[in-house]
């Protein structure tokens, strides 16, 4: 009585909040909601404060869980319980996952609020385990469990088939519905997780999961029933990666949501500017940014496609002795191939709206354009146009592909190019004034990296006034030298199917006159200022017309003119070959022979044969006249017979019949 003190020895049961009379054995008591039954021993209660200790081992016993510990102290008058050490709980649930075991160094349960408060805790349930140096579980009035707090830091450990997902985080708030089933988690203050990948089960394996692993200031999760997570909702610095057989995807965003099926990831979706990153394995180191992504994932939670938009921007990493390459858009969808046992592979980058391209000197814009990592490909679609400032290039078609190991470009439909400037000077053709670019329209195109391209249906080439137009084209600006020919039995088809161009000489008056040739085939060399024309040739121009199997044109050289109206190429002289025959109309003359050697300057014809057959004239006037070289003028009426034996000279009067020596 002085103490205030009662002491019992040996066993001691006690119930708080029972109902009733107490049974036999008030541990097996579970009935009541809010119930509390201890059994202990070595028990000392104190009248006057209401304090009931010892340290001895309890046990004790709630609804829906026990445990015990070793020493407690119950205060009756704040309804507080604390369990000294070595506390073990275990909660009973009605879900799959089983009994979940707590066990703690230290535990204070309160009344008021009805909550736990655990120290140095470890919480282990189906292979999952949680340790926390600090947790407070809040409880309902039925003594079920309302949420748990961990405050001072956490981590955890799910089982997989790869091995363990490991978090860490160093704040935890776990809210629970009906049962103990978790309903939702805030993980804050810094969050990482990780999850290892699996390996296939043998040589039939189909497929193979990727590890995954990130970081987030505050990641947020809805569980759908049996504690299956169903969302996950990352802000704050969000970093994600996922790893399969050396092969790195990385996402980092300011907020992502995640959507699940089981354990398996369906799709993710970010908020705010944010970029993925793809390197290792096969891949080309790859960066594409947006304001905002949507990822779907395919089996073993690989990714399958990334969809970004607005402000979408894609660099690809710099390749030897390249530089990086650089596109923007409105929107980019990049796809993966997954499954058959094979690690996620970029296969093919999409881009839509406004699409611009940039690596090195070249650029590019489009509609939309289509990159393939396998063949570093790349494809424009809807009005696209490619500038090369390293070779004065400009490109418009239907549609463009690049290929970025060669730096060649392949255009289909309605193309155009544009040659800002030629290589060099000198030349007859090819002016190297900016002021006379180079034109050609084709209905196809390719053009190498080393100034080389191909016009390929309806070719049309031109600078200033110089024209030429045939079925294919083949330009080498760096040795300023094109060829151009026509299908074979081109000759029977209409004049479009055939190689044509237009020079120019000096006319009888003394002003240039146009002169059209047109043949099969024709090679130009601005450096020796020849034109070579074979196949069906044909020059036609005011004076006459020479058709031969070849001919061979010699150009005078151009000036740059600066304002870029000039005249076609001036003829310095030709040689025609094979079959030659020329007409004139004025004066009446038709003339034939093997070879033939024209000079503009002076309108001078010298016409030679071969071995049994002379070369030979026929005048309207005088008949034929033969020898074996026939030289004569279009600019007037002589006409000079060389042969083995003497050498004459014919000039026509205006007088019919009469011919003076």
């Amino acid at each position: 009585p002085a103490s205030g003190d009662v002491t019992a020895k040996g066993e001691v049961m006690i119930d708080l909040e029972h109902k009733g009379q107490p049974t036999a054995d008030p541990m097996q008591v579970h009935a009541e909601p809010g119930s509390l039954h201890l059994k202990t021993s070595g028990l000392v209660f104190n009248q006057k404060t209401g304090i009931a200790q010892t340290k001895e081992a309890i046990e004790f016993s709630i609804p829906q869980a026990s445990g015990s510990a070793v020493g407690a102290l119950y205060d009756s008058r704040e309804m507080t319980l604390t369990l000294a050490s070595k506390v073990r709980i275990r909660a009973e649930t009605k879900n799959s996952a089983g009994p979940a075991t707590v066990l703690a160094e230290h535990a204070v349960i309160s009344d008021t609020p009805r909550r736990a408060e655990l120290k140095t805790v470890h919480v282990e349930q189906a292979g999952r385990q949680l340790d926390s140096d600090r947790v407070i579980i809040h409880l309902r009035d039925d003594s079920t469990i309302a949420l748990i707090e961990a405050t001072a830091g956490l981590q955890a450990s799910l089982p997989g088939k790869g091995g363990d997902t490991r978090l860490l985080a160093q704040r935890a708030r776990l809210e629970f519905g009906a049962r103990n089933l978790l309903r939702s988690a805030l993980l804050s203050g810094g969050v990482d997780w990780e999850e290892p990948a699996a390996a296939p089960a043998g040589k039939a394996a189909a497929t193979e999961a990727a590890g995954m692993k990130g970081s987030a200031g505050q990641v947020a999760i809805r569980f759908a029933g049996q504690n299956v997570i169903s969302r996950i909702r990352a802000s704050d610095n969000v970093d994600f990666m996922q790893t399969s057989r050396g092969q790195q995807t990385r996402l980092l965003a300011p907020a992502m949501d995640l959507s699940l099926r089981g354990r398996q990831v369906e799709t993710a979706v970010t908020e705010g500017a944010s970029s993925f990153t793809l390197t290792g394995g096969t891949a080309q180191p790859v960066t594409v940014t947006a304001d905002k992504f949507e990822a779907a994932f395919a089996g073993g939670n690989r990714l399958k496609s990334v969809h970004g938009a607005p402000h979408a921007r894609v660099v690809f990493a710099a390749l030897a002795g390249k530089p990086e390459r650089v596109t923007t858009s409105r929107e980019v969808t990049a796809q993966f191939r997954a499954g058959n046992g094979r690690s996620p592979e970029l296969v093919s980058v999409q881009q839509s709206g406004d699409f611009h391209y940039r690596e090195g000197g070249r650029t590019a814009t489009a509609g939309r354009a289509e990159y393939s990592p396998a063949s570093e490909a790349l494809a424009l679609f809807d009005s696209p146009r490619v500038e090369d400032k390293d070779y004065g290039l400009a490109l418009t078609a239907d549609s463009i592909h690049m290929d970025r190991k060669t730096s060649a470009a392949q255009a289909q439909g309605n193309v155009k190019t544009t040659y800002t400037s030629a290589k060099g000077g000198g030349g007859a053709m090819f002016s190297a004034s900016p002021a006379e670019p180079i034109h050609v329209t084709s209905a196809s195109a390719t053009a190498s990296g080393a100034g080389r391209a191909h016009f390929a249906g309806g070719a049309r080439l031109w600078q200033g006034a110089n024209i030429i137009e045939a079925p294919t084209i083949d330009l080498d600006r760096e040795r300023r030298s094109l060829a151009a020919s026509a299908p074979p039995g081109a000759a029977e088809l209409s004049s479009a199917a055939r190689v044509k161009t237009v020079f120019v000489q000096m006319g009888r008056n003394g002003k240039q006159q146009p002169v059209n040739l047109s043949a099969d085939r024709l090679t130009y060399s601005d450096v020796e200022r020849k034109a070579r024309f074979e196949g069906h040739v044909a020059a036609r121009s005011a004076d006459a017309t020479v058709e031969a199997a070849s001919l061979d044109v010699f150009l005078l050289a151009k000036a740059p003119i600066p304002s870029g109206a000039g005249h076609p190429g001036q003829i310095d002289r030709l040689v025609a070959a094979g079959d030659v025959q020329i007409r004139q109309e004025t004066p009446a003359r038709r003339a034939t022979g093997e070879r033939l050697v024209y000079t503009a300057s002076d309108g001078k014809f010298v016409l030679t044969g071969k071995e049994g057959k002379t070369p030979s004239i026929f005048d309207a006037e005088r008949g034929n006249i033969t020898g074996n070289s026939l030289t004569f003028f279009s600019r007037d009426d002589r006409v000079q017979v060389n042969s083995a034996e003497n050498s004459r000279t014919v000039t026509r009067t205006r007088v019919k019949d009469e011919i003076k020596p």
